[in-house]
């Protein structure tokens, strides 16, 4: 049974992850992303599946040249105390991104965004790890909101598939095939296209960023003439290799 009163076959307890350090690290990073790009200056949501992502992600911005503030929402105001339903530093004209861990149907993260945009905050949109496929995005999109999901249930189940036997013979509705494109961080310059899933290897790029095109679309541009493949999303995290460590030579 689940939080929205539907039942599934499968539950997802993401705050194994975000409480584990890589887990929330990596959350930290996707979010932190989507935060600059949308110009954002909060990040929260619905407590307890936001907490630990909000928390990773303040503490992570920090350093950054983009430092993020956070806060949580109650599911009902305070009977005591200041009587808050949403705690935290905000501020009318805020520019926030709410968030969940996962969305189902979205009940609890709605019902964030009121609070928040009662406080006159601007929304400019609502992200989570996992999108359930129950109808949470269409319900998002109702209330004036875009939802960016890191994964998608159907490619959760897909990768769970290989590690538990319960779920063989499981097909998702949508062929996945997964990319990854490494980027040396030196302008016009792409370092390698790594491909997780078949055809399996790595491509030695000697591509260059063309003229006008970004870092994004050159990875594009230069997986889909490697290995034949449509990138279908793109998400730049961090360098976490150089040139000298081309694999083939290790």
């Amino acid at each position: 049974m689940l939080s929205s009163g539907a039942v599934s076959d499968h539950y997802l307890d993401l705050r194994k992850t975000t409480t584990h350090p890589a887990g929330a690290f990596l959350a930290a990073r996707f979010l932190a992303h989507e935060a600059q790009r949308l110009g954002a200056t909060h990040v929260g949501g619905p407590t307890l599946g936001a907490d630990p992502i909000v928390g990773a992600t303040v503490a992570l911005s920090h350093e950054s040249t983009w430092p993020l503030r956070g806060y949580l929402v109650r599911s009902a105001a305070k009977d005591h105390g200041t009587g808050r339903q949403v705690e935290g530093q905000i501020e009318a004209g805020a520019r926030v991104i709410i968030l969940d861990d996962v969305v189902t149907s979205a009940g609890s993260l709605l019902k964030a965004v009121d609070a928040v945009r009662s406080l006159e905050a601007e929304i400019v949109g609502a992200w989570c790890l996992v999108d359930r496929a129950a109808g949470g995005r269409e319900s998002l999109a109702r209330a004036g909101l875009d939802l960016t999901a890191v994964f998608h249930i159907d490619e959760v189940l897909a990768e769970a598939v290989t590690h538990l036997p319960a779920l063989h013979g499981f097909r998702p509705r949508t062929p996945l095939v997964t990319v990854d494109g490494i980027l040396e961080l030196v302008p016009g310059h792409v370092l390698l296209v790594r491909r997780r899933h078949e055809p399996l290897g790595w491509a030695l790029p000697g591509g260059f960023v063309e003229p006008g095109e970004t870092l994004e679309q050159a990875l594009r541009r230069e997986i889909e003439e490697e290995t034949g493949l449509r990138v279908e999303r793109a998400v730049q995290m961090h360098a976490y290799s150089g040139p000298e460590r081309d694999p083939r030579f290790e």
